[in-house]
């Protein structure tokens, strides 16, 4: 399996059956950024505006990747 896999305490990353970096906990600011992104991924769908677009991906990669480098150490 290779993603992300989430449950009701945080998340990890994971390549085949390796973890990438330590699990993190989901937080309320975690869940509010979240919660703004995907609101604002629905505005940007609706607009058809694919410069939002990109940067929201930009900005759920940084998320993702997180303060260690998870994402950039797997590619």
């Amino acid at each position: 399996m290779t993603g992300l896999v989430v449950d009701g305490s945080g998340f990890e990353l994971v390549l085949g059956d390796e973890r990438i970096g330590p699990r993190r906990v989901l937080g309320r600011a975690d869940v509010e950024f979240l919660e703004e992104l995907a609101a604002r991924y629905v505005r940007a769908v609706q607009a058809g505006s694919g410069d939002v677009l990109l940067g929201l991906g930009r900005e759920l990669f940084g998320w993702l990747d997180g303060e260690r480098g998870q994402l950039r150490v797997w590619l």
